[in-house]
């Protein structure tokens, strides 16, 4: 593939089956997923999205979607386009990533790749995308093929992405905590309903604990909150001994975006609480799963 940087110094040279929809319709539903999902929890939104690897999804595009900021600068970018709608039939979808750097313009960027994938004659992605607060980035991806199996075949679609950072790089966790253990390996559908948190200074570090997300078709996905790798640490105890976070992670390999909450309170030498996750499930098809997980330790 061919990317064309639209920055201000000029261009440069440098799969499940989604049902068909219309390409405009994959984007809104998206949005709406995502907006009620998050609408449903409290987010502590922090100043716009900082430097670092991010981590999201496409709405009705296969597989995780990644970019990269660092001073000013695009610097990577692979996702998917959606499944393209033609004058005859579908197409796609697409994988596709960003071969050059690209300056942002204030919290935005832009770019363009160009291909041509089998049986068609060429391919146009457009991607805009801008940094949000609460430590989002996102955008929409649109694409154009001509040509597809037959001359006069067109195809389009576009859609929305939402990334969050990427966990952070954190130290493994310690074989005994104040509270609990955290999680070491292993299964982590095991270490569901489980806790573990080093207290110390009204101050609760390195919260580990697991949640089953369950979804209306019975699927599920277990995800781990881990407070270090989110950088959420150290989180407040009050004089009652209560605390609580929330916020926005991405799903362990899909991409999908987890919208998390923490609760607990700590009572001399035992300690209690919940964690509840849900996510809004883009690809093969749109569902909200959502699950609370009630977790009880003792100090070690």
């Amino acid at each position: 593939m061919r990317g064309e940087r639209t920055d201000d110094r000029g261009p440069t040279t440098h799969r499940r089956t989604l049902r068909a929809r219309p390409p405009q319709s994959v984007a809104a539903i998206g949005l709406c997923a995502l907006g009620a999902l998050l609408a449903g929890g409290a987010v502590a939104w922090a100043s716009v999205a900082p430097d670092g690897q991010y981590v999201g999804v496409a709405a009705g595009a296969p597989g995780a979607l990644t970019l990269n900021l660092s001073h000013g600068t695009l610097t990577t970018f692979a996702g998917s386009t959606s499944r393209l709608v033609c004058t005859h039939g579908n197409a796609g979808p697409y994988a596709f990533r960003l071969s050059r750097s690209v300056r942002l313009k204030g919290d935005g960027f832009a770019f363009t790749v160009t291909a041509t994938p089998a049986h068609s004659r060429s391919m146009l992605i457009s991607v805009n995308g801008r940094r949000q607060s609460g430590d989002e980035v996102t955008g929409t991806i649109a694409a154009s093929l001509s040509g597809y199996q037959r001359s006069v075949n067109s195809c389009r679609a576009e859609t929305s992405f939402e990334t969050v950072p990427a966990n952070r790089t954190a130290t493994e966790h310690p074989a005994s905590d104040n509270f609990g253990r955290g999680f070491t390996g292993g299964s982590l559908s095991a270490f569901v309903g489980h806790a573990g948190f080093d207290y110390a200074n009204h101050r609760v570090t390195q919260f580990n604990g697991a949640v089953h997300i369950l979804c209306p078709d019975r699927s599920h996905f277990s995800f781990l909150l881990d407070t270090a790798a989110r950088g959420l640490d150290p989180i407040k105890v009050n004089d009652s001994g209560d605390f609580a976070v929330s916020g926005l992670a991405p799903l362990a390999g899909h991409g999908d975006i987890v919208q998390f909450s923490l609760t607990g309170q700590i009572h001399g030498n035992r300690a209690s609480g919940t964690v509840r996750a849900a996510v809004a499930i883009l690809f093969p098809r749109l569902e909200t799963c959502s699950s609370t997980e009630r977790w009880s330790v003792v100090a070690g």
